[in-house]
């Protein structure tokens, strides 16, 4: 009898225990809920967190904010980055993106509290600002996000890189009315400038007549920028050129010495067969004693790279002209070695034979750059 109730105990003591521990057990599992892995593709929106645009390149772009110094202009001090590959990761993103989401993702950005953030969304959109790139990503619902963030920005540098990127853009939509209104009606000077250069490359001969009203009018800096306009976008075709080289071969005898000097390069790199103009223009003007370096680049332009040369009578002419530079004292020292180098470039074996004249040029520039050539 006492055996069994001893048997009874352990058995009473053994089935309590057995209880605890499965109490035990559901508590733990109480504490821990279960969780499942989301699928792929359906992680949630930036937008969910408050933020909107893209979720990677949003997790890129903090990257670089929390691991980088940047500076006001939205500038990445790369070797200050805790996380060397923050910028090349931020452009990997972009690119795995696609131009139109990373765009309306910096658009959303630039009206981040934090103006840091804002200044790298604004540096980002200009790493992105070419006519060919703005006219593929080109999208009304971009174009209408950045442009109260452009009418808005006070800031010459972020100013002039969202000029550029609405009027590439706008203008690829066709909205040159609207482009052309919010430039012309920003209180910062500089922004009309900066749309001006960026008008021709995707408006094409619809904006031209505004370009010639700029290039006619009493605003010499908003003239130089709507001559530089013509340097941008595709090739003009024959129409296009006509209307650009009319309007523009007059302007290489102008006065003031920037605008001969934006138009004669401009009638050289559009131009191809006005190289006499342009070379008739650059005598007329040394005469004048009115010179630059962007003049030497226009002859330069205008005797040929590697297509469409001049032939063995202008190159002779064009290397009259620059002879004629290097002897006047009038022009500033740097201009005068850069026409030194121009004849080498146009004769190599007349620029070493001048060279040896001006080796021992007074002017520093002058004799470091004759210097150069014979050493060639």
């Amino acid at each position: 009898m006492r055996k069994q109730m001893m048997a009874l105990m352990v058995v009473s003591l053994f089935a309590f225990a057995l209880a605890g521990c499965k109490k035990e057990k559901a508590a733990d599992t109480k504490e821990v809920p279960k969780t499942t892995e989301p699928k792929k593709g359906t992680e949630k929106p930036a937008a969910a967190a408050g933020e909107k645009g893209n979720t990677k390149v949003l997790a890129a772009f903090k990257n670089v904010l929390d691991n980088c110094e940047v500076g006001e202009w939205g500038y990445i001090r790369r070797k200050t980055c805790k996380d060397r590959d923050a910028e090349k990761n931020l452009r990997k993103q972009e690119k795995m993106v696609g131009l139109k989401e990373s765009l309306m993702t910096y658009c959303y950005k630039l009206a981040d509290k934090n103006h840091l953030a804002r200044a790298l969304a604004s540096y980002r959109i200009s790493t992105m600002n070419y006519a060919r790139r703005m006219s593929e990503a080109a999208d009304a619902e971009v174009f209408k996000c950045l442009l109260p963030h452009f009418t808005e920005a006070r800031k010459r540098q972020h100013v002039r890189r969202l000029a550029k990127a609405i009027t590439f853009m706008g203008t690829a939509l066709k909205k040159d009315d609207e482009v052309i209104k919010a430039i012309d009606g920003h209180r910062e000077g500089t922004a009309k400038q900066a749309g001006y250069e960026a008008l021709w490359a995707n408006g094409r001969l619809r904006v031209f007549p505004k370009l010639e009203e700029a290039i006619k009018g009493s605003d010499s800096k908003l003239a130089a920028s709507a001559i530089k306009s013509f340097g941008f976008g595709e090739r003009p075709n024959d129409a296009e050129k006509a209307k650009v080289c009319g309007l523009l071969i007059p302007y290489m005898l102008n006065d003031n010495l920037n605008l001969a000097a934006s138009a004669a390069y401009r009638v050289a790199s559009v131009c191809k067969d006005k190289k006499s103009e342009v070379i008739k223009a650059g005598l007329a003007m040394i005469k004048k004693n009115k010179f630059n370096m962007t003049y030497i680049s226009a002859l330069r332009t205008t005797a040929g790279w590697f297509t469409n040369k001049a032939d063995k009578g202008q190159r002779k002419e064009i290397i009259g002209v620059l002879k004629k530079v290097l002897k006047n004292s009038t022009v500033s020292p740097l201009t005068r070695s850069t026409a030194l180098g121009a004849i080498y470039h146009v004769d190599k074996k007349e620029g070493k034979k001048v060279a040896k004249q001006y080796k021992g040029d007074k002017e520093r520039f002058v004799a470091k750059e004759a210097e150069r050539i014979l050493k060639k």
